[in-house]
């Protein structure tokens, strides 16, 4: 699976995907702060759909949006808060691993906990919730050994609890994207094959 945040050059990122082997590609737009009527209906309608095979999704940051714009795209992306985990709307949590808490000598404030994995065991009958990191946010970050730490204790996490996680570039840039072996390699490495 590969995820892509939309910018203008969204065409021929999606064709470098196809090329570097991902089957599943999601390109995503970033929700505004309070979505009006009218700039839903300007979203209802993305240029990559369904006549490519491409999702859509949207990043949204309030669980009001999530309801509100469910109808236009196929997948809701939202970041690590409990108020997401609890609602129905949300497909996917993005990068738990982001968090501003340190972590403790014999702790890690990895982002996830049992409470909020089973809060996505429990999230919908139709398909549960899923958790997708990026490289993206280990190569753009300060410390990267603290995030790949995040990311392995989150990988436990979620294969103790039967939660899908996902390894995706995250890319807002041609740059950023990776081959799907790449992001295979990664996922392996952080221990959930």
């Amino acid at each position: 699976m590969e995820l892509l945040f939309h910018s203008t050059d969204i065409d021929e990122r999606v064709a470098l995907a196809r090329e570097l082997g991902h089957k599943e590609i999601i390109v995503c737009y970033v929700a505004p702060a309070g979505p009006s009527r009218s700039q839903q209906k300007r979203q209802s309608h993305p240029s990559t759909g369904a006549k490519e095979g491409v999702k859509t999704a949207v990043f949204v940051k309030s669980p009001n949006q999530a309801k509100a714009l469910k109808k236009h795209f196929d997948c809701i992306i939202a970041p690590a808060k409990r108020e997401f985990f609890e609602n129905k709307n949300v497909d996917f949590i993005l990068e738990p691993e982001n968090g501003t808490r340190p972590d403790f000598i014999h702790h890690r404030n990895s982002g996830l906990n049992q409470v909020l994995l089973k809060l996505c065991q429990k999230s919908s009958k139709r398909q549960a919730k899923a958790i997708i990191t990026t490289t993206s946010l280990l190569l753009n970050a300060k410390h990267p050994e603290v995030i790949f730490g995040r990311m392995q204790q989150n990988a436990r996490w979620c294969k103790k609890y039967k939660v899908k996680y996902h390894v995706t570039s995250g890319a807002r840039t041609l740059w950023e994207q990776r081959a799907a072996s790449d992001l295979e390699a990664v996922q392996r490495e952080i221990g959930f094959p």
